[in-house]
């Protein structure tokens, strides 16, 4: 500042005064530009920070891929099959897929492709030897495959398996030996890895009422299955399911179906069931802490798909005792809250565990959780 005015005492002149007031307003100018694109490419960073990296939901249904030598597949931009193995994107597993021949292969980005192998594993009556898999498995997924094998083998649920993909480690990084599949994305400048499991066919319901809860408001409001999401409170996801033709109650179908008006509140054997089949895909997503690389599992997510619903009714009628089934055959899909974007509430959570489980009710009933861990009592087996 001193130096400044000594200038302007002994020149005091117009002329200079006029070109350093230039100069001040160019200097000005340019900072305030440089400010903001400082600021956009600020703001750029940011979004760039938030944006999670490609997701199952992005990944195109077909495409054409071809071997490399470093043991990959890479897609194929010319799309011809003359030159290139066709996969398709699976419908159940995320990430995963298909040739027509059965072989599989795991993706990040559509870009580049691990061959994986599908393993199935019968969860009933120790078919498969569960144990075998702990050295494949984390020790979360290891531990509900057993949860749901001694719920499979207790209500002999012959069918019930549990499917996820292996790779050989060798594929991607230094090393020997098959492990479990995994995929990655990036979000928020943090690496998460996620994993996947699914439990097919798996069963939810049950008895929903008996004896004196079989009331005239009970059966003329049950019509559909509605499926949501049940936190601070249940909101509704996906698509109703109705359970008789044409939107008809309970009291109408039995009506319809048996020829008799149902008497209700005077007999204690009257029994409403109604049974779900659905299988379910777990995703469970661990979150890399940055500065030390620890892995956390921090957040499990769910995708439920409905497939068979019977509703099953014991009344009394103008001429005893009746009963009626109804089946209702569909292809409904439902997931969790946050089972296409985990990546957030992983990170917000860990190293705790934030676990997300779709749940049902009819009407008016309480919400019931889908789950691989437990059936109906009584159904099926392998006596129906």
């Amino acid at each position: 500042m001193v130096k400044k005015y000594r200038c302007l005492q002994e020149l005091n002149s117009s002329q200079y005064l006029n070109s350093r007031m230039e100069e001040h307003t160019r200097k000005i100018a340019a900072l305030f530009l440089s400010i903001v694109i400082f600021g956009q490419m600020c703001l750029l960073q940011v979004a760039a920070t938030d944006k999670i990296s490609d997701s199952a939901s992005s990944l195109p249904k077909t495409v054409f891929i071809v071997e490399g030598q470093d043991g990959l597949w890479h897609r194929n931009s010319t799309e011809t099959r003359s030159v290139g193995y066709q996969v398709t994107l699976s419908d159940i597993f995320e990430n995963i897929y298909e040739g027509e021949d059965k072989r599989y292969f795991s993706t990040n980005d559509a870009d580049v492709f691990v061959p994986v192998e599908k393993i199935s594993v019968p969860l009933c009556n120790g078919n498969y030897s569960v144990e075998e898999l702990k050295h494949i498995l984390p020790e979360k997924i290891y531990e509900d495959i057993v949860t749901a094998s001694i719920a499979a083998t207790e209500n002999n649920i012959m069918d019930a398996k549990a499917e996820f993909f292996v790779r050989n480690q060798g594929t991607r990084a230094a090393g020997d030996g098959i492990v479990m599949d995994e995929t990655r994305t990036t979000y928020n400048g943090c690496t998460f890895i996620h994993q996947q499991i699914y439990f097919a066919p798996w069963y939810a319901g049950g008895t929903i009422a008996k004896g004196a809860s079989v009331t005239y408001p009970f059966v003329k409001s049950l019509a559909t299955l509605v499926v949501g999401y049940a936190g601070s409170k249940f909101e509704r996801i996906g698509e109703i399911i109705e359970l008789f033709d044409y939107g008809a109650s309970l009291y109408d179908n039995f009506k319809s179906a048996v020829g008799q008006e149902p008497i209700l509140g005077k007999e204690a054997k009257d029994q409403v069931d109604v049974d779900i089949e659905y299988n379910i895909l777990l995703k469970y997503t661990t979150y890399v802490e940055p500065i030390r690389e620890t892995k956390y599992l921090s957040c499990v997510t769910q995708k439920v798909r409905v497939t068979h619903i019977w509703t099953r009714s014991y009344l009394l009628a103008t001429g005893g005792m009746e009963r009626n089934e109804e089946e209702v055959i569909c292809d409904e899909l439902y997931m969790s809250p946050n089972f296409e974007r985990p990546e957030p509430i992983a990170q917000e959570f860990a190293p705790s565990l934030w676990q997300e489980v779709v749940s049902y009710k009819f009407d008016n009933t309480t919400p019931v959780k889908f789950t691989w861990g437990t059936f109906p009592d009584g159904f099926p087996n392998s006596d129906t």
